[in-house]
């Protein structure tokens, strides 16, 4: 086997270091998944892929990649399907949102088309007209979409194809004649002329006697169709490529043993086309010219025109180059993430970001990724040669990721000891994959993994599955283990304490009316351990809270009391109970199937509402997986699997609205939001989807001690400007005052217009008039009510 040659790209788009220190409250930041792409072409010595983060461009050139993302104005960045004509990038969106996005690469203007599709599956165009092939639950068809007034817009659809067709494969336009493949039929239809909301507007060329039709070619050599398992004149099975002549379709090459997955064209009429781990350079002619074999699945591939290279997107690899001259693989892939969804976010001690799924756990040093991906097989060396899907990476700066031999499934939560360790729980695994991985990034091939062995953990009667439902530290180091229906054992609940001991609590046991489905665990004020769960069927998990008092020693447990404490709602009570914080305040907050409802915890202990308002968001249909979290203002994060994320202030009003954050009023990615971390000393919101992890910068933040820390930027300021000087550094409740350097007061700013978002403020350049101010120095004073205060200056450049 031939030994790839490989090249790894940094991608300064999407993990440049200090775009977020100097940002507005409000704007955003998202690490999005580039190297899974799902269709690429070829324009004008650069190749384009379509990409979950965007429209990932490759320039042949300089060896460099460029993002067309949501920075860059797209509203949607999970793109399916794509195409580029005269200067025109046409972006199909994936599920679940079928948008249709026209961006041109020279003006950077963007035509948007949503028509409520659930995806776009394939997209041909012209320089005046595109169609879009979608998918809407079960049905599909075709959308017309003219330039009019030189913009893009929709004009038509056609959702009836003759035979009602269960998917389409293809889209091809030849002049005026858009030829659409099914799996049973090949139509053509004349956009120019012909009703194609009539299905007797459209003609077939090709049936399914040929096989089931994969994809449809036209170029100056006539016409081709790729087949599968179609007949030949012989009555022999075969995958073929078929030429159209006068005398109807005859076979022009056939493959057999692998099935043929995407066919491309190159020149002087010859084709690569793309198998399981092989591509073919074929003459129809002359046959098969050259074989070559690839590290993966082939599901797309293009040849450059500078006749050197074929790109081909290898499942699981990304793009990667097949060099004709040096007949060599070659791995370029772009720095990033490399899982869509993560399930987990933590920020180290180092400040650096950690996310866990079942792809893996990536870590981001503000520079670049580096990524731990599941292996399955140990070596003699449990951390594996670096590498990207079957594709080794040769040592380098920015390698993306090593194998480590883990079982990997989606994680609940991650925690960092005092000494550096990461532990991450995962939600299912056999004993041999591990449900609980313990490592140290200084020295990762001493990773540990914890299982039933010994009794450690806990899991299913025969196969030890074992899921570590949540992990919490309390006061004194110890770590809570939440145990999912920990039956060997009857273990709820295993601790870890610093002194690498372990001990455990069982559910119907010890008086401990604990549960099999518990949840999340809290710490009140007093060191007890508040355990949620959920109610399922098993008369074990009746669900609701428990509560442990320990007496400060775990292993005499002769001291312990257990509560199950009641409230003041009776029938309300919520039985189910997703998840579970205490504030500042010590207010119980528990977000259930009701909705998310504060607590004030009384002695016994009893629960009593905390406001006379009932559950918030009580029309959300919370379900496993939703999260609420606390930031350094005392303000309440909601997080939804289907619905996006709420933000519930402190005085019980929502910011920035009731409506929260979502696809349709937000830039997140997706309304799936998995987890929620708040870097409270930043003042940043890291949120993970199921599409990719997006920061947020927002205006709450732990108050810094003085005004020390007063920044102005940007400086020198000019005016007029489109944006304003952003006054950072404040504390709660400040109020802010722009002076001249003789002391004339020249604006006030204030939370109540806008002007004061937490610990930012922002000044337009005018005075309290509404006119620019002149060029010169200007003192900015922030106060507090009780005579605290800090001043800071900036000079004013005013542009004639």
């Amino acid at each position: 086997m031939i030994r790839p040659t490989l090249a790894l790209i940094w991608l300064l788009s999407l993990g440049a270091p200090g775009l977020l220190g100097q940002a507005q409250v409000g704007q955003w930041r998202h690490y999005l998944p580039v190297n899974n792409p799902k269709a690429l072409e070829y324009y004008q010595g650069k190749i384009y892929l379509a990409t979950g983060g965007g429209a990932l461009v490759y320039d042949l050139a300089s060896g460099a990649y460029n993002l067309i993302g949501l920075a860059e104005g797209l509203v949607y960045p999970d793109i399916n399907s794509l195409t580029v004509v005269d200067g025109n990038l046409w972006l199909g969106g994936a599920e679940p949102r079928g948008i249709i996005q026209v961006y041109n690469l020279e003006t950077g203007v963007l035509d948007v088309i949503d028509l409520d599709v659930d995806q776009i599956t394939h997209i041909s165009a012209t320089a005046d007209r595109g169609f879009a092939a979608f998918r809407r639950g079960s049905d599909v068809g075709i959308i017309d979409i003219p330039r009019e007034g030189g913009r893009f817009s929709y004009r038509d659809i056609w959702p009836n194809l003759p035979g009602a067709p269960a998917a389409i494969n293809d889209l091809d336009l030849d002049g005026d004649t858009l030829i659409v493949t099914t799996p049973t039929a090949v139509l053509a239809g004349d956009v120019a002329r012909g009703n194609l909301k009539d299905p007797l507007s459209w003609v077939e060329l090709a049936g399914d006697s040929l096989g089931e039709l994969v994809q449809y070619h036209v170029d100056s050599t006539g016409h081709w169709l790729l087949a599968l398992n179609g007949i030949d004149n012989n009555g022999q099975l075969l995958d073929a490529l078929w030429r159209r002549s006068p005398d109807g379709w005859q076979v022009a090459n056939s493959f057999n043993g692998s099935t043929v997955r995407h066919l491309a064209p190159a020149p002087d009429g010859e084709f690569i086309v793309s198998f399981s781990n092989l591509l073919l350079f074929l003459s129809p002619d002359k046959g098969v010219q050259v074989s070559r074999r690839t590290q993966g699945q082939v599901m797309a591939s293009v040849l450059a025109d500078d006749g050197e290279g074929v790109y081909a997107i290898i499942r699981g690899n990304g793009m990667s180059r097949y060099d004709l001259l040096l007949d060599s693989w070659e791995f370029l892939g772009a720095n990033s993430i490399v899982e869509q969804s993560y399930s987990a976010l933590l920020k180290l001690s180092t400040g650096e970001l950690v996310a866990a799924g079942s792809g893996g756990i990536a870590k981001f040093n503000g520079r670049s990724w580096y990524n731990l991906i599941p292996g399955y097989y140990p070596l003699n060396n449990p951390l594996g040669d670096r590498f990207h899907g079957n594709y080794l990476i040769e040592q380098s700066d920015f390698y993306l990721a090593d194998t480590l031999y883990f079982r990997g499934k989606p994680s609940w939560n991650m925690l960092e000891l005092p000494g550096g360790d990461l532990l991450v729980g995962f939600k299912g695994n056999l004993p041999e994959a591990g449900a609980l991985l313990r490592f140290n990034y200084d020295n990762i091939p001493a990773y540990v993994k914890y299982d039933t062995t010994g009794g450690i953990l806990d899991g299913l009667v025969g196969s030890g599955y074992t899921t570590v439902r949540h992990m919490a530290m309390d006061g004194q180091g110890n770590v809570w283990i939440a145990l999912l229906e920990g039956k060997i054992n009857g273990h709820a609940l295993a601790v870890l304490q610093p002194n690498e001991q372990w001990v455990h609590f069982n559910w119907g046991a010890d008086n401990s009316s604990l549960n099999q489905t518990s949840t999340e665990i809290a710490f009140d004020n007093l060191g007890r351990v508040w355990i949620a769960s959920e109610e399922n069927l098993h008369a074990s998990s009746p669900g609701g809270i428990t509560v442990l008092d320990f007496g400060g020693t775990l292993e005499d447990k002769g001291d312990d009391n257990w509560f199950r404490p009641a409230s003041r709602l009776a029938s309300d009570d919520p039985n189910t109970i997703w998840s579970m914080t205490f504030d500042q305040k010590g207010i119980l907050w528990t977000l259930a199937p009701q909705g998310l409802m504060g607590w004030v915890v009384e002695p016994g202990p009893t629960l009593r509402p905390s406001t006379n308002f009932g559950y918030f968001l009580n029309e959300i249909p919370f379900s496993q997986g939703a999260r609420v979290r606390v930031d350094a203002q005392n303000n309440k994060w909601i997080s939804s699997t289907q619905d996006g994320l709420w933000v519930l202030l402190d005085n019980t009003t929502f910011w920035p609205d009731v409506d929260g954050f979502n696809v349709s009023n937000s830039p997140l990615p997706s309304n799936e939001v998995l987890d929620i971390y708040l870097d409270d000393l930043e003042g940043l919101a890291y949120i993970a989807t199921t599409k990719g992890i997006s920061v947020l910068r927002m205006p709450f933040r732990q108050d810094a001690r003085d005004y020390a820390g007063l920044k102005l930027y940007p400086s020198p300021f000019h005016i007029p400007a489109a944006t304003p000087l952003i006054i950072d550094g404040l504390r709660q409740g400040s109020e802010v005052k722009i002076f001249t350097v003789s002391g004339r007061l020249v604006r006030r700013l204030a939370a109540a217009d806008g002007a004061i978002q937490g610990y930012q403020a922002f000044w337009d350049g005018r005075n309290s008039h509404g006119e620019w101010v002149g060029s010169g120095v200007y003192l900015v004073a922030a106060y507090l009510a009780d005579g605290r205060s800090g001043v800071s200056k900036v000079a004013v450049i005013r542009r004639q």
